[in-house]
């Protein structure tokens, strides 16, 4: 999947900076396995796997909370970012989040895999 256009999407020094600032609710779509090898320290953090993420974006925020313990993001918020290993999955999320009236969501293009590379070797 391609990046639907440059202003959707943050790099690594973004990131950085909207976590260090407590300025995103990151959305993290891998699968759990990859997640329990690591994540981005962001203070507003959901795990949603993209196996899961059509459904359960369409759940209530009452269902939504029930399931994952956390605030369903909401639609017209500018700080929600995807991430996802490589850029792929999070393109996608971004795409299905659109759909769904997210209009203002972003995504990480450079993954988790450069995250990591970056912060915790």
């Amino acid at each position: 999947m391609k990046e639907i256009r440059p202003e959707y999407s943050v790099d690594t020094q973004e990131l950085e900076e909207l976590v260090k600032n407590d300025k995103i609710y990151l959305v993290d779509v891998r699968e759990p396995e990859e997640v329990a090898a690591g994540r981005v320290p962001a203070k507003r953090y959901v795990h949603v796997p993209i196996g899961h993420f059509y459904p359960d974006m369409q759940l209530s925020k009452e269902e939504f909370f029930k399931k994952y313990g956390k605030e369903k993001p909401q639609k017209d918020a500018d700080d929600i970012v995807f991430l996802c290993r490589g850029g792929i999955r999070s393109t996608f999320a971004l795409q299905l989040a659109q759909h769904f009236g997210y209009s203002k969501s972003k995504h990480y293009r450079d993954g988790y895999r450069v995250w990591d590379a970056t912060f915790t070797q």
